[in-house]
């Protein structure tokens, strides 16, 4: 069988509505993480997967060195000297890994193990009650529930940005992250909803990450109350101009202490907001972050004056892990902020868009069971993010229905590859939906735009098609041979099928047929 499987609205902020779901909800989700009693047993290795916000694979040091040797231009990196030795020098740099150009879509794709055409997530859900959007259904099969009940029995916790779930779910249900009932999703979940700064309506310098609104669905500690006075699920006000409240270290403590406590085998996710934007400068003194320039203004030093501290956090987090029996996957959700590049690459070509600044995401694994000879190594293997589904799944020891992820743990311990990825696939549309039980799309649904790119066979498809105001369909589409060596076109300037181009020679001609074909039948465009 397939597997189809804001700001808080005012109601959900009212104490009294908080109080009510509580007793509806709350106790029982704390009840399903009462596992330390259990014997101990050998368990098949914790998992964390740690999704980064919008960065691109160039920022980070080892990339831009990896990027380097194939004659790739560089973005200019920020200083991440954690990244650098504690993942890649002791595990495995993907150098073709792609998510979406938007984040909802990518984290669903993470937990969910299907793309948004299958899963109904295209868009980013939006936190005002005035941009209403739909997020992750409940019917929905989520990586963590698949290892709770699994023979492993799994405990599972999410800290850090959610962004999964609408407003009006959340109104319905606070303990969304939970899912339904509390922890078919993950049993235990705090940090943010949404992203940092679009839940408040104060000035510029009193939101975002100096004064933030932190959820609790459940205590992330049995015995211990987050919430003081109020019942659970609470949110609290976290003021970022201490070092403790930043939300960056927020997170990297909420995953310490639970990494510390969760009864083995467990499975952490931990999603950062950082660099999501607002840009700014980070001026607190923070142990293990490097320096960097604050007289620089520029949009550009403020992302990787963000990912230095990041990147200083994530030190604390690998190191505080046991290496011998976890495994560390980092994933970014989509590419840098377009305001953030530098030349020679393109702005426009940044977050949100199909093109490899929006869509090229870093990916490192670091594991127990990759052998010596593959530690610090690149390997050229084609992941998507939805394949950590299927590739956490196999590291459990668990198995998965027929979906869209296909794992590539093999590429992690040096076995034979079985059905290995062959190409790269993107898309963003709009709106979301809710898929029906068995999967399809619902009949009422019309797509508005549909924006998909598709890469193999050295060639890279990008179409967008979009519905007129008079009903036509508009549909463009751009063709560009993938990038290989130093004379390569790595910013994408060269659109074959550009007006003025020279007439297709014979490869690219048959790529194109190929491409255009392989999308219709895999991927058929949700705008009709």
């Amino acid at each position: 069988m397939r597997y189809r499987s804001a700001r808080v609205g005012a109601n959900v902020h009212d104490r009294m509505a908080i109080r009510s779901a509580a007793l509806a909800f709350g106790f029982a989700a704390l009840a399903c993480t009462s596992r330390e009693s259990e014997p101990q047993r050998a368990h098949p290795g914790n998992v964390v997967v740690i999704v980064l916000d919008d960065v691109s694979p160039g920022l980070i040091g080892a990339y831009d060195r990896e990027y380097a040797k194939r004659g790739r231009p560089s973005l200019g990196p920020a200083a991440t000297p954690e990244i650098d030795a504690l993942l890649a020098a002791r595990g495995m740099l993907f150098t073709q890994a792609w998510a979406n150009p938007k984040c909802t879509p990518t984290r669903a794709q993470i937990l969910t193990g299907m793309h948004g055409l299958h899963s109904g997530i295209g868009q980013v859900v939006m936190a005002s009650a005035d941009e209403r959007t739909s997020g992750l259904a409940p019917v929905h099969e989520l990586l963590p529930g698949l290892l709770a009940r699994s023979d492993a029995h799994y405990a599972t916790a999410a800290v850090g940005k959610w962004h999964l779930s609408g407003v009006d779910e959340l109104a319905r249900n606070p303990l969304a992250p939970l899912g339904e009932p509390p922890g078919r999703w993950f049993e235990r979940y705090a940090g943010s909803l949404f992203n940092l700064g679009e839940d408040r309506e104060a000035a510029e310098d009193d939101g975002g990450y100096w004064r933030w609104e932190k959820t609790y669905a459940t205590a992330l500690a049995l015995g211990e109350s987050p919430c003081g006075e109020q019942a659970l699920p609470c949110v609290t006000t976290r003021d970022g101009r201490t070092p403790q409240g930043y939300p960056t270290v927020d997170t990297t403590d909420d995953a310490i202490a639970l990494a510390s406590t969760l009864p083995e085998p467990w499975f952490l996710y931990v999603a950062y907001n950082a660099i999501h934007e607002p840009l700014h400068h980070v001026t607190l003194d923070l142990p293990g972050t490097q320096a960097c320039d604050h007289s620089d203004p520029s949009d550009a030093a403020l992302a990787r004056c963000m990912l230095a501290a990041l990147d200083g956090q994530l030190g604390r987090l690998l190191r505080a892990l046991d290496e011998s029996d976890t495994t560390v996957i980092l994933v970014g959700d989509n590419g840098m902020a377009q305001r953030a590049f530098r030349p020679p690459y393109l702005r426009h070509h940044g977050k949100g868009t199909m093109f490899s600044g929006g869509v090229e995401v870093p990916l490192l694994v670091r594991s127990p069971r990759m052998p010596a000879q593959l530690r610090g190594t690149a390997s050229d293997a084609t992941a998507l993010a939805v394949d950590l589904f299927a590739t956490v799944a196999e590291l459990c020891g668990v198995e998965v229905p027929e979906h869209d992820s296909l794992s590539f743990a093999s590429e992690l311990t040096g076995a034979t590859p079985s059905g290995a990825r062959s190409e790269l696939y993107s898309e963003r549309f709009q709106p979301n939906f809710v898929p029906l039980a068995d999967g399809s799309i619902p009949a009422p649904f019309v797509g508005r735009f549909h924006d998909q790119a598709l890469a193999a066979g050295g060639f890279k498809l990008i179409r967008e098609t979009a519905r007129a105001e008079d009903g036509s369909l508009l549909r463009h589409e751009q063709l560009f041979r993938l990038p290989v060596g130093a004379d390569d076109d790595w910013i994408e300037r060269a659109n074959l099928l550009a007006p003025g181009s020279a007439e297709l020679e014979s490869q690219a001609r048959s790529a194109l047929e190929a491409l255009r074909a392989r999308l219709d039948a895999a991927y058929p465009c949700l705008v009709r």
